[in-house]
């Protein structure tokens, strides 16, 4: 019995502390953007509006799963004034890197005119 119960509990641990996509998305895209904004201490997410699985081309050619995650976060621009952005974060099918982002806007005109 002691031994069962002592599996129970290992087992909830061991899926209890898995993170949620939602959550690496967060972590990968904050650490995305502390590298590369201007002022990247006035960071403030605000959610996660989807994560969407597609398919996309990799640096070679071939098409691999990813994944789009819309992200909505204020941060202030060159002029330090707070502005609030929607942008489309797109991230490797293990969650383990931003590949690159676009606006929602440039998301949506580039999807027009896809064939």
């Amino acid at each position: 019995m002691k031994l069962y119960c002592a599996k129970i509990i290992l087992l909830l641990m061991f899926f209890g502390c898995q993170r949620s996509q939602e959550e690496k998305a967060q972590e990968l895209i904050k650490e995305f953007i502390v590298e590369n904004a201007n002022d990247p201490e006035s960071y403030e997410p605000i959610e996660i509006l989807n994560i969407k699985s597609s398919t996309g081309l990799n640096a070679v050619g071939d098409k691999e799963k990813q994944f789009e995650v819309l992200h909505k976060y204020r941060i202030n621009n060159g002029f330090g004034a707070k502005i609030l952005n929607s942008d489309v974060f797109i991230i490797d099918s293990s969650f383990t890197k931003v590949l690159y982002f676009e606006s929602l806007i440039e998301n949506i005109e580039r999807k027009k005119k896809a064939p």
